[in-house]
């Protein structure tokens, strides 16, 4: 008589490849889909007299989410930073300095939202000090632009 495969094992197995099929279909649609994307980011280091540099941001945000874009966090080098007033761009209604113990960003709120596939243009400048790095062969800059984990930067 050939072996018989209990039915309870089927049941079981049953199930986990249906919680198995679940888990990957919400992985697919959900943790592969960007939040926003980044269509143009383009940031321009001018250094001063005096040592700071003075930092310009300028971003072609376009909005993907459910959620209506309202706001932006950019990521700022060090905790050293002025924003310079007349240099942010008329779609942001709002800005403020985030200096937390680590994370140091602007965060930028619009005068509008946006949804949809629609772009939100925005810029400001930020005048940054304490970038001035030394090792035994001198003095040099050392400067990472904000960085995007979710968020795709189609031209940077």
């Amino acid at each position: 008589m050939p072996p018989v495969f209990p039915k309870q094992n089927s049941i079981i197995l049953a199930i986990c490849l249906l919680i198995q099929a679940l888990c990957i279909i919400y992985a697919v649609n959900y943790s592969t889909k960007p939040k926003d994307i980044i269509k143009n980011y383009t940031v321009t280091v001018e250094p001063q007299n005096d040592g700071t540099l003075n930092i310009r941001y300028d971003l072609q945000w376009q909005a993907v989410a459910e959620e209506p874009l309202t706001w932006v966090e950019i990521g700022m080098a060090n905790p050293n930073f002025t924003i310079i007033d007349y240099s942010v761009s008329p779609t942001v209604k709002e800005y403020a300095p985030i200096i937390d113990t680590d994370f140091y960003a602007v965060r930028l709120d619009f005068a509008e939202s946006y949804s949809d596939g629609e772009i939100v243009d925005f810029s400001f400048t930020v005048n940054q000090s304490d970038m001035l790095c030394d090792d035994l062969q001198g003095y040099f800059y050392r400067f990472v632009p904000s960085w995007f984990n979710e968020i795709p930067v189609e031209s940077y």
